[in-house]
């Protein structure tokens, strides 16, 4: 009985440390797409900003994958389908307000398309090492 306590805190702790992780990485790259575009580096790589986005997209998706498989009732493939279609509208919005509320950012089709494919691929990422991660939960 005292180990089941002690797992359940171990758990509750882990999913706060996550939900922490998750919140904190998503207002970090919030900032990130409103930054001045020339405050940022130039790449002279053709198509690197999209990369850029299918990787900030990738680790947002993997954090609250993994942030989700923590909450056992939260581990379904409806709660990662609600979550990907989240993760979309958020890129979508964060397009939509570069084109609103900046003067050097503008909306792009192809962003959002990036981001897509981030989700894709840290969801992907996620159901390779689910097995893993849900073992560390219990």
């Amino acid at each position: 009985m005292i180990c089941s306590q002690m797992r359940s805190i171990k758990s509750l702790l882990e999913s706060k440390i996550l939900l922490s992780i998750a919140l904190g990485y998503t207002i970090l790259i919030t900032i990130l797409f409103f930054i001045p575009t020339s405050e940022l580096p130039k790449v002279e790589v053709s198509g690197f900003d999209k990369w850029i986005h299918i990787l900030l997209f990738g680790v947002l998706s993997l954090v609250w994958s993994l942030f989700f498989s923590m909450r056992r009732n939260l581990d379904s493939w409806k709660s990662m389908l609600l979550l990907g279609a989240s993760l979309i509208v958020y890129g979508i919005l964060i397009e939509v307000f570069q084109e609103i509320f900046t003067t050097s950012r503008a909306a792009d089709f192809y962003d959002v398309l990036a981001d897509i494919a981030g989700i894709i691929l840290g969801m992907s990422v996620f159901q390779v090492i689910k097995s893993k991660v849900t073992k560390m939960a219990i």
